[in-house]
């Protein structure tokens, strides 16, 4: 055991080191990668920001073609930025499909039968830049560009954020744990672009790696309100963050079910509402997701998830 813990010690290296070599192994150039590694709430949210009317403006250009699909659109000239030799979308119609897509299913998961209601006003374009992917408004969604560039854009991540936001859950920027947690949730259930920590691995079982090593800064984080990722961790730390978040929404989805999480997490959420939904604080709760992960059988080890990123 000594040993597996000592060789996980390593992942925090090897993980900072990811991305580039995704990047080498398809032969594609560095750039910013690194900074993908933010996205969601870290940027406050404006209806109308100055940023996205100038945005608007530029788009509205005569010579400005616009693909628009049932919720997403994407314009020529934000297209035409992009060098499609490693993406997974050779065509922006490709792309828009995929992404109203995310919509549906994810609309669906959550509002069930309401969704076609709930999401009939729904129009989001989107833009590519080198900044972090993130929701800028209810009606614009940026995309990292390197990672959308070599086929790892967090778009069903996006998506659930800006469903969120635009029916009118209040999308917990004071608890980023959760919210985190339940966009890389949602990732996962409908997209074959892994999420952007867990490299394609059994989530709870990469968790349950996580405690038998000194990653207590991120564990203590998991589900507290005022959590704020950007500035308490690094970017390695930060990882780990998001992946332990992820596994306690889970484990809160998969044991009470969606109904009772889509409640907590329209709170800012402290201990009194984790009481209120579930009849137990947060230190209660995360005692028997551990005691969850304890048990979970997998022959996943630290060695072999090192082996798989």
């Amino acid at each position: 055991m000594k040993k597996a813990i000592s060789r996980l010690a390593s992942i925090a290296v090897m993980l900072s080191l990811i991305v580039s070599l995704i990047a080498c192994a398809q032969d594609a150039p560095v750039s910013d990668v690194v900074s993908q590694e933010s996205s969601g709430l870290e940027t406050s949210f404006s209806d109308e920001s100055e940023a996205v009317s100038e945005q608007a403006a530029a788009s509205g250009a005569p010579d400005d073609v616009v693909i628009e699909g049932k919720y997403a659109s994407v314009s020529m000239a934000e297209w035409d930025k992009l060098d499609l030799t490693y993406c997974r979308f050779k065509t922006p119609e490709a792309f828009i499909a995929e992404a109203d897509g995310y919509f549906d299913d994810i609309g669906a998961y959550i509002y069930g039968d309401d969704w076609a209601e709930k999401g009939r006003d729904i129009k989001v374009d989107i833009q590519f830049d080198s900044s972090i992917s993130r929701i800028l408004s209810k009606s614009l969604i940026n995309i990292q560009i390197d990672w959308f560039q070599r086929g790892l854009e967090p778009m069903a991540h996006e998506v659930t954020y800006s469903i969120l936001f635009n029916t009118g859950i209040y999308i917990n920027k004071f608890n980023l744990s959760l919210s985190e947690g339940f966009a890389n949730y949602c990732q996962n259930m409908v997209s074959d672009v892994e999420n952007m920590f867990g490299y394609d691995t059994d989530i709870h079982a990469c968790a349950k790696i996580y405690l038998d090593s000194d990653l207590s800064p991120a564990f203590d984080q998991v589900g507290v309100a005022g959590s704020d990722l950007a500035s308490q961790f690094d970017s390695v730390y930060r990882r780990f963050h998001y992946n332990y978040s992820q596994s306690f929404v889970a484990y809160l989805i998969e044991t009470y079910g969606k109904d009772k999480f889509m409640k907590l997490i329209s709170f800012v959420t402290m201990d009194v509402q984790y009481r209120e939904i579930y009849g137990k604080g947060l230190k209660e709760l995360k005692e028997d997701w551990v005691a969850f992960l304890r048990a979970y059988e997998t022959d996943l080890d630290a060695e072999k998830l090192v082996a798989q990123m």
